[in-house]
């Protein structure tokens, strides 16, 4: 009784939440009816202008690279304040989830924007914008790991008289890196693509051409920029899979 009551509930939770957010099937399938037009428009691609503007994929690359770094630098301690296995200070605990959870509540783009407002029109303001980013999501991730830990498994560390730090040192981080490192992998993934998209607030990176070729339809260019990055990425993705899937075996 109670599985399916549950199954009602979420029934009619969905069917309540299309009402009120207006969902339309019928407005769906007749939206469709310009997708021969984008197509017809994007192709065939035009690469003319992917080399003259591959420096940008690789400042794409760059503002992934270095903002995953910054974020992850910035998660690993925040996250062991606020991993009750870890830090036994309920007030440190509740203060620093508060926290990450204001971190992750403000939308990617929103951020770039407001970085752009704030540095100016260059990747540094994607680089801001995506390392707190980064560090709302590797924070959550990495607590939450280590809030699953077997807090008796520090026993022996605290039985020949172990500060916190070497609880930290010696426990903890062993057993934690690898999941860490490949957070910081899928992170890096993600942000490839959020720099691309963060570039059409004027964030730098190749978003920067997507937004100039998409405000002067010229749909076959912004087609040749997302295959080329749809090829970068899947290249990324296939090596950074076989370096998480080696972190997490070892």
């Amino acid at each position: 009784m109670n599985k399916k009551m549950t199954i009602l509930f979420f029934v009619v939770l969905f069917l309540w939440a299309c009402y009120e957010t207006e969902v339309s099937f019928k407005s769906l399938i007749n939206g469709f009816s310009d997708v021969n037009f984008f197509i017809s428009e994007m192709f065939p691609p035009d690469f003319s202008e992917v080399s003259k503007v591959f420096p940008d994929f690789i400042t794409t690359l760059k503002m992934a690279f270095v903002s995953t770094f910054y974020g992850a630098f910035l998660a690993y301690p925040i996250a062991i304040f606020a991993a009750n296995t870890v830090t036994k200070n309920k007030f440190l605990n509740v203060f620093f989830r508060f926290f990450l959870n204001l971190v992750r509540t403000i939308p990617d783009l929103l951020l770039a924007a407001l970085c752009v407002a704030l540095f100016g029109a260059n990747p540094f303001a994607g680089i801001i914008a995506l390392s707190f980013f980064s560090f709302g999501i590797i924070s959550k991730l990495l607590y939450e790991s280590l809030e699953s830990l077997d807090e008796n498994s520090f026993d022996p560390i605290k039985a020949v008289g172990g500060s916190w730090l070497s609880k930290i040192k010696y426990g903890i981080a062993p057993a934690v890196l690898p999941q860490f490192l490949s957070y910081c992998l899928y992170v890096f993934e993600i942000n490839i693509r959020a720099a691309a998209i963060i570039g059409l607030v004027g964030a730098g990176g190749i978003g920067t051409w997507l937004n100039i070729n998409f405000d002067l339809g010229q749909y076959n260019k912004i087609s040749s920029l997302l295959l080329t990055l749809f090829l970068i990425v899947a290249i990324i993705d296939f090596i950074s899979a076989k370096i998480r899937k080696r972190l997490m075996g070892s």
